[in-house]
């Protein structure tokens, strides 16, 4: 064992004393004897040459005398001191014996103690796996016993044995006592640590700050919060570890390997990370303020940088560098702007949200200092969409999530024909009233915010009529300008009805900013019209594009005939004129289909217009002859007595699958079949009269069913038909699903300020048709305008018939939108900030080169 070496050494070194001594008193004995003859040889010689009288002379007498006292005190002293050597021999030669033989009863002991501490080192192992908390964490805390210098040899084996239970499931109370016994364990048996794998641990706000933990094994580890803080981890192993919110500031990571690791709200703040391999990380939040990241790893396309807080202030290798700055851009540099929005995803409700969008992706990345502040809680807020690039608070509450969503920005305020009477009394006792109860509070938020946070800015902007009151309160609290920027006025969005109290505050709002953005030059007349505000106080500033490349995906198709609708069902928007076209298409284009995405207040009247009711068919067209092939038969227009579910062999032939069928199930199976439409084939059989097969995806539906019509077809219904398929409102990310093999978009709107799908239709490679009236028309040479229904629908049916006009207009489309985002229309915006806080146009211009 180990501590059999002490005695050991304690034995050499009792021998090499005593050999030392007798060296030393043979070397003693030796000079001494040599010294005494030949002193007294010297004397003899000079008596013998002096006469024999001289040696009466008393002179030579003492001289003797002398001589002979030196020589026997010299004699003496020899005997002394060998006799004391022997003594001295005899009492260490005791003493070792003594001190070997405690010594010897000292290792009989510790071997005892030893062999006691292994059986109960044995005993915790039963306590470490039983599944009693209390009785686990009682051995886990014992496990500190075994990490002292005297037990060695357990050092290894305590590591272990935590590196085990600390992988396990454990509850609060072990968590809490494993984590002390891991921090005290790493740092001071730091070897023995590293000789271990602790792939797996769990532990929650560990301390492991300035620790020497190179090398160490923590792959799927979660180790949420835990401190390593200057910490050494060169070549440490973080492999797909949970280290949610923990702290490497100033700690060694050169050469660690954090691929998958999940890094979300982790500091690493001056850390070293060169030559680390970050693929794939979650960095949400993570801090990189002056981390050295050179020869780091990363997968490019899997690096959100936007996400990551402070990458710009981090060392990285230049060429990273720039690129980064291209992508992404520069520091943030003055102006300070304060945004105001409504929406923000995941709650959008209209068009504004993706013009604003563009907007601020564009701003930021000329450097632009932006901090957005919308009406929700933060904890709902999309991190996604701008990550740590621009600054968004949210002065919301759950509350208002589900208010938000229910009560569109958007909302038909006055009664409709057509739409039921609690549809209206909503629209009149609630949305409008609910609506402006959100906007004044978040009028109040705003304000308590700045307070609260200490917001601060050179301009204030907002965005149309919801955000005007607070853009107003906000500037006079802080003394500050404000712009109020309109993508779309009252009159635009509820043409014949507007409400009166949106009308006010959009009046108001022109009389109180100190300058007026719009989006057209049609928008900036009709606010100049309609709110008697002079031409000079208003900018039209175009919508722009952030995206600098036409899309790869989601792109539209000539074969398909599809002619897509993608908007708000209102009046603006015209979804009644999109029908219409449709309806005049269809009789030329047979195989055309349509398809709307979006919602709105006149959803049900647009259905309406797009159904066509079917009189009861003649008994030859709706079950075929016994003789007759298969026919494809319509929707909802034959009842059936019996139903069963059969099952077709590799011959042809059909059996019964054996599926029991109450009535219940059976008629909301036959409602399921009428939907979808079937193939029947008749049968010569006295139970059933045909087969009907159903394409469907549901793995509830069998392909095949045995039916039988009742006798004469006496309770045929009437049945209906949809010629335009309505899909519903698409989420924001998966906007662009609409332009997915669609061969015409169709903006058919009635006043459209802008049209920014125009541009994302374009983008997606589908020729679009809109208004001429359109602001988007202003800006664009490309795409296909229109005046009237007649001219439209006579656009889309060339595009529909002739292949090569089709290809013409997409590559003109795509040739003027890859060309779009360098007009650089955001900066028009930089203009207006440094217009309204008196920048000379010179200081601009230097600024901007």
């Amino acid at each position: 064992m180990s501590n059999d070496k002490p005695a050991v050494s304690f034995g050499k070194f009792i021998l090499w004393t005593c050999a030392l001594l007798v060296l030393s008193f043979l070397i003693i004995e030796g000079w001494s004897t040599w010294h005494t003859t030949r002193d007294s040889a010297a004397l003899l010689d000079a008596l013998a040459k002096l006469p024999s009288t001289s040696l009466s002379d008393e002179k030579t007498r003492q001289e003797v005398i002398a001589l002979r006292l030196k020589n026997e005190q010299q004699r003496l002293f020899v005997s002394a001191l060998v006799s004391n050597f022997s003594v001295t021999i005899g009492l260490i030669a005791a003493i070792s014996g003594a001190w070997i033989a405690f010594h010897q009863y000292l290792q009989t002991r510790t071997r005892e103690r030893l062999d006691r501490a292994a059986l109960d080192f044995a005993a915790l192992w039963e306590g470490l796996s039983s599944g009693q908390s209390d009785k686990r964490a009682g051995s886990v805390a014992a496990l500190a016993d075994y990490i002292g210098d005297d037990k060695s040899d357990f050092h290894g084996r305590v590591a272990s044995a935590l590196a085990l239970v600390g992988r396990m499931k454990n509850d609060p109370v072990v968590n809490r006592t494993i984590t002390p016994v891991i921090e005290l364990t790493m740092s001071r048996r730091a070897n023995s640590a590293r000789a271990v794998s602790w792939q797996g641990l769990k532990l929650f706000r560990a301390n492991f700050a300035g620790l020497q933990l190179k090398g160490l094994d923590f792959r799927d580890s979660d180790l949420q919060e835990a401190d390593f803080r200057g910490t050494n981890l060169e070549s440490a192993r973080f492999d797909a570890a949970h280290l949610v919110g923990a702290n490497f500031d100033a700690a060694k990571l050169a050469g660690a390997n954090l691929a998958y690791a999940d890094l979300a709200r982790a500091t690493m703040q001056g850390a070293d990370l060169r030559e680390a391999d970050l693929r794939n990380i979650q960095l949400l939040d993570l801090d990189i303020n002056g981390a050295d990241l050179r020869g780091a790893r990363f997968a490019p396309h899997a690096t959100d940088w936007r996400l990551v807080k402070n990458w710009r202030n981090a060392i990285l290798d230049p060429k990273m560098r720039d690129s980064l700055l291209e992508l992404y851009g520069p520091p943030l540099h003055a102006p300070k702007i304060l945004m105001l929005m409504w929406e923000y995803p995941p709650i959008i409700s209209g068009g504004g949200w993706t013009a604003v969008y563009h907007f601020l992706t564009a701003l930021r990345r000329r450097g632009a200092d932006l901090v957005v502040v919308v009406p929700l809680p933060k904890s709902v807020l999309d991190r996604s969409v701008f990550g740590n690039e621009i600054e968004t608070i949210g002065v919301g509450t759950e509350e208002d999530v589900a208010n938000l969503a229910e009560i569109s920005a958007y909302t038909s305020y006055r009664s409709e024909s057509g739409i039921s009477m609690a549809r209206r009394k909503f629209q009149y006792d609630r949305a409008v009233p609910s609506l402006m109860n959100l906007v004044n509070e978040f009028q109040l938020r705003v304000v308590r915010a700045i307070d609260e946070l200490r917001l601060d800015c050179d301009v204030i902007h907002a965005h149309d009529w919801l955000t005007f009151p607070a853009a107003a309160a906000a500037a006079k609290t802080l003394s500050r300008p404000w712009v109020a920027h309109f993508h779309s006025t009252e009159q635009d969005r509820q043409p014949g009805e507007p409400s009166p109290k949106v009308l006010r505050i959009e009046a108001e709002a022109c009389r109180k900013a100190n300058r007026l953005v719009t989006v057209s030059r049609v928008t900036c007349d009709r606010v100049a019209d309609e709110y008697k505000v002079s031409i000079d106080k208003i900018d039209i500033v175009p919508n722009c594009l952030a995206e600098e490349h036409a899309a790869h995906t989601n792109l539209g198709s000539f074969a398909t005939k599809r002619v897509v609708f993608l908007g708000r069902l209102a009046k603006q928007k015209g979804i009644d004129r999109f029908i219409e076209i449709a309806g005049k298409l269809r009789k030329i284009h047979t195989d055309a289909q349509f398809v709307v995405y979006g919602d709105g207040p006149e959803r049900d009247r647009a259905t309406q217009s797009a159904t066509e009711e079917h009189e009861e068919i003649p008994e030859d067209q709706i079950i075929p002859p016994l003789d007759a092939r298969e026919l494809k038969l319509g929707v909802r227009h034959v009842e059936f007595s019996k139903i069963v579910p059969v099952s077709r062999d590799h011959d042809g032939k059909f059996k019964p699958v054996g599926v029991s069928m109450n009535e219940k199930k059976k008629e909301a199976l036959e409602e399921e079949i009428f939907r979808l439409g079937f193939t029947a084939i008749s049968l010569r059989d006295d139970t059933y009269t045909h087969i009907i097969h159903v394409e469907s995806d549901s793995a509830e539906l069998y392909p095949y069913y045995a039916v039988k019509v009742y006798d004469g077809l006496k309770r045929i219904r009437k049945w209906t038909t949809s010629f335009v398929k309505f899909n519903g409102a698409l989420s924001w990310p998966n906007r662009f699903d609409a332009f997915e093999r669609a061969s015409v978009v169709i903006v058919p709107s009635r006043f459209e300020p802008f049209g920014l799908v125009v541009l994302e239709a374009m983008g997606h490679g589908v020729p679009v048709l809109y208004p001429r009236t359109a602001g988007v028309a202003e800006v664009l040479q490309s795409g296909i305008p229109f005046d009237t229904i007649e001219d439209a629908v006579r656009e889309a049916s060339l595009l529909l018939s002739d292949k090569v006009h089709w290809e013409k207009t997409v590559e003109a489309e795509l040739l003027e939108i890859n060309q779009y985002p360098r007009r650089k229309f955001e900066s028009q915006l930089e203009d207006v900030w440094n217009r309204v806080l008196g920048v000379p146009a010179k200081d601009v211009a230097q600024k901007a080169s």
